[in-house]
């Protein structure tokens, strides 16, 4: 990617962001700029693993179904539940606990707000940020970036997912139901 594009690419996030997630962002930024690279890392590293696990049991497939079937679980459905729970995790690690809760409560404000996708997220972030203070970074154990400890926290979001701590949609979008098992999606 070009020094241009990865700008572009940045931008793009930024206008995304609705105005209380930006107001979150310009207040943890200004407060200690090296935060920049937390928030972006985290949002990176929660989206790449559950691209990742979005795949699981998909071999058998074609293509063309393992990228449905993917696509399902990255939107309300497992691999959903998983990156949010994780990008919380993430973000409480290594920012101040209000830091990553104002992130990621502000994250829902003004999309679905209210909507059961939205509540699904509140959730699996809520269960998220407790992780990641269980698993808190010491301080200066890394400069910037990913907890040193981010396998321990994928490990703790993994078994919070398959112990029913997470939620996700039903196939219907009616109802939350406890996480069970990354074969959800199909």
């Amino acid at each position: 990617m070009s020094f241009f594009e990865d700008l572009q690419n940045k931008f793009k996030i930024w206008n995304d962001l609705n105005d209380f997630e930006k107001d979150a962002v310009r207040d943890i930024v200004s407060a200690n700029p090296r935060q920049a690279f937390v928030l972006k890392e985290a949002r990176d590293e929660a989206i790449r693993w559950s691209r990742a696990v979005s795949y699981a049991f998909t071999a058998e497939l074609t293509p063309e179904q393992a990228e449905a079937v993917a696509e399902v679980s990255r939107n309300d459905g497992p691999a959903d539940a998983l990156r949010h729970c994780y990008w919380s995790a993430l973000l409480a690690s290594q920012l101040a606990y209000n830091d990553a809760m104002r992130v990621v409560m502000t994250h829902e404000f003004g999309r679905t707000e209210g909507s059961m996708a939205s509540k699904m997220d509140i959730h699996n972030n809520s269960v998220g940020l407790r992780i990641g203070v269980a698993n808190k970074r010491v301080q200066g154990a890394s400069p910037a970036g990913i907890a040193t400890n981010e396998g321990d926290i994928r490990d703790a979001v993994m078994h919070a997912f398959l112990n029913a701590q997470l939620y996700v949609l039903s196939k219907d979008k009616s109802r939350l139901e406890p996480s069970r098992s990354l074969l959800q999606a199909r």
